[in-house]
């Protein structure tokens, strides 16, 4: 956490989604893999580079994962199928995403005094399909996604609802998380799901559980 920031009491709560709310990360590693399969790309592999980009959009995976084994851009045309049979895949895994131990609890304990909302890499139209699908919408005052980038979407949501950074907190598991979090000096939560790519070393909190946030969250909305 920056010295010399005056932080205050947290008024709002922007979240990632997937590995944060919902354990989706492996039926989306499932999907990555039957999306390139016919180029025999490892699931470890996969699932190294996925790892890597956590937090960035569909798109921009698929790209690097061709790119990065494959050793060369992935071609206009096998881009356009691959994306397309991951979206096909991932609509249909949605009814099978588990919440993360504690993640609907919270949601549900900060909603009222907070302002909360989703700040995701996966498209907008998914990830409002995906909240829907699994009656989150009560809960979040805005569920934004890409084509935007998190950076921008937090400027933007700070702008719109009369929010500062100084009162508000990022919680995500990957350094794109961290990355737009530190970009805007906006205090960031670490959720360690035991696949997360942050730096926990300069987070300002480390939790396993989101329920274990409750207090720090009570205790900071007072001050």
């Amino acid at each position: 956490m920056p010295a010399g920031i005056r932080y205050r009491m947290i008024k709002a709560i922007f979240f990632d989604f997937d590995g944060v709310i919902m354990d989706s990360m492996g039926l989306k590693l499932d999907a990555y893999c039957q999306c390139l399969n016919q180029f025999n790309f490892t699931r470890p592999d996969v699932d190294r580079i996925m790892r890597e980009y956590m937090g960035q959009s569909r798109s921009k995976i698929i790209e690097e994962i061709y790119a990065q084994l494959n050793g060369s851009p992935i071609p206009s045309e096998v881009f356009e199928k691959a994306l397309t049979a991951f979206n096909q895949l991932d609509d249909a895994a949605r009814e099978k995403y588990p919440f993360l131990p504690g993640s609907l609890k919270f949601i549900k304990a900060v909603h009222a005094d907070h302002f909360t909302a989703i700040v995701t890499g996966t498209p907008e139209e998914v990830i409002l399909k995906t909240t829907a699908c699994h009656d989150l919408d009560p809960y979040f005052d805005a569920v934004r996604g890409s084509p935007a980038r998190k950076p921008d979407i937090i400027a933007d949501l700070l702008s719109r609802h009369s929010l500062t950074a100084e009162e508000s907190i990022f919680i995500g598991d990957g350094m794109t998380d961290q990355a737009a979090a530190d970009h805007h000096l906006i205090r960031f939560v670490g959720f360690d799901n035991g696949e997360s790519s942050f730096n926990p070393t300069t987070a300002w909190r480390v939790v396993t559980n989101l329920e274990q946030l409750l207090p720090t969250i009570a205790n900071e909305s007072q001050t």
